[in-house]
C-alpha cells in the first residue's frame, strides 16, 4: 500500500516535470509547422 503510494508520488512528480517540457516541444514544432506552411 506503502509502495503504490509512493510510485504513485513518482509519476506525479515526473508528470510535472515532463509536461512542461512536452508543451515547449509540442509549441516549437507547432510554430515551425505553421512557418512551413505558410
Amino acid at each position: 500500500m506503502l509502495n503504490a503510494g509512493k510510485l504513485r508520488y513518482k509519476i506525479e512528480g515526473l508528470l510535472l516535470y515532463l509536461c512542461p517540457a512536452l508543451l515547449i516541444c509540442l509549441y516549437k514544432h507547432y510554430s515551425s509547422l505553421r512557418r512551413i506552411i505558410k
